[in-house]
């Protein structure tokens, strides 16, 4: 990941939020890359907040391996947001190249980006793309509340 500001953070966070309010196709499937990357910026940019950093520079060797990521289900753990408003990241199933079913919340941005295709989770039948569209959904809730 490249050095950023949080100011930077919070920024790409609002205009990531900006661009999925004002689509005129809200069910587009580039707009879950958007809802993804600005969960991921908001969630970041609280991160160094709480911390009290300006940049992700400032950040150690270890917190730049647990933060700088795209687990963003880790993040928001160390964020310690409560349970009942985030729940744990869910588990998802898509048709891959190499047949592999589950996949890892970390690459789910990836599959996202080159038109993966989302299965339903085999123990719920709950379509791997809503539960991500919800939970992310749900990020995003908690995020506005406590930027401002």
């Amino acid at each position: 990941m490249l050095d950023v500001s949080s100011e930077s953070l919070r920024q790409a966070y609002r205009i990531h939020l900006s661009c999925l309010k004002s689509c005129r196709n809200p069910g587009h499937p580039s707009l879950d890359l958007i809802r993804f990357y600005a969960a991921e910026c908001g969630l970041k940019y609280l991160w160094l907040k709480e911390k009290g950093l300006h940049n992700t520079l400032d950040m150690t060797k270890p917190d730049r391996k647990r933060v700088l990521t795209h687990d963003l289900p880790k993040i928001a753990e160390l964020l310690a947001i409560p349970a009942d408003e985030v729940p744990e990241g869910p588990n998802f199933y898509a048709a891959t190249f190499t047949e592999r079913d589950q996949i890892y919340f970390k690459d789910t941005h990836e599959a996202m980006r080159y038109g993966v295709v989302f299965k339903p989770n085999p123990s719920t039948g709950i379509d791997s793309r809503k539960d991500l569209i919800d939970w992310l959904d749900k990020v995003l809730k908690w995020t506005k509340s406590q930027i401002r």
